[in-house]
């Protein structure tokens, strides 16, 4: 409950939904465009989100986030609002690739195969991540500082507002992190399009729920398939070092 006497009382709200972008054709590129499964994933997503009050569709730079967005927007009537500070972890050098792990490149191929092939019935939890190891991609304090900057951003722009605001799994991890009082960087698994839902009044922040992708069916739903898979013993739980 809000204090009558604080700087945030008589404030507007502003709800900040960050949803990770629909499937990607590839994990192999920096900036590949959505699947075929992904399209259809991003146009489930935006009916479900149509009938809401939005007020703003943003999106990271990277065309996966933008095409996401795009069906929701269409559907809406509102541009595609570019945010830079929505990006996935950059890298100053070309081919860069994220760094979860300590297990070389190579060895992890089959694993990403694995998580974005036509099954998804293989999985990994991670549930630590570090970013920046490889001296070329931003770290998480980085990514996380401008998250946090462009939240801020969007909740002086649109007070009492819905911002639809799509980005990526580890900037999303950033900063959910700090929303949920996280002491060391975590990593949940954002489900494609899966929605998290931040209620932001003046300073305060309040993350009301996490990843939520019940649009989706069952054969794609975070629930349904982690169900299936520790059923089937195909999830994967080993993690990073923090």
């Amino acid at each position: 409950m809000l204090n009558p006497e604080s700087d945030d009382a008589g404030r507007e709200a502003t709800l900040v939904l960050f949803i990770r972008h629909a499937e990607q054709a590839t994990m192999r590129e920096v900036d590949p465009p959505l699947s075929e499964r992904g399209r259809a994933q991003a146009e489930i997503l935006a009916q479900r989100l149509s009938s809401l009050p939005i007020s703003a569709v943003v999106a990271s730079p990277l065309l996966r986030a933008r095409e996401t967005a795009g069906s929701l927007a269409d559907l809406l009537g509102l541009p595609v609002e570019v945010m830079e500070d929505l990006h996935e972890a950059r890298s100053s050098h070309e081919g860069h690739r994220h760094v979860f792990t300590d297990t070389p490149a190579a060895a992890m191929e089959p694993q990403v195969d694995d998580y974005v092939g036509p099954s998804m019935a293989a999985i990994e939890v991670l549930p630590r991540f570090e970013w920046g190891r490889d001296g070329f991609t931003e770290t998480a304090v980085e990514i996380r500082a401008r998250m946090l900057r462009a939240v801020d951003g969007l909740v002086e722009r649109y007070p009492g507002g819905i911002v639809a605001c799509f980005s990526h799994g580890g900037a999303i991890n950033c900063v959910t992190g700090v929303y949920v009082g996280a002491t060391a960087d975590m990593w949940f698994v954002p489900w494609h399009t899966g929605i998290s839902g931040l209620y932001a009044k003046g300073s305060t922040r309040t993350m009301l729920f996490v990843n939520d992708s019940s649009h989706l069916a069952s054969t794609q739903d975070a629930l349904g398939i982690v169900a299936s898979s520790m059923s089937s013993g195909s999830l994967r739980t080993e993690g990073v070092q923090s």
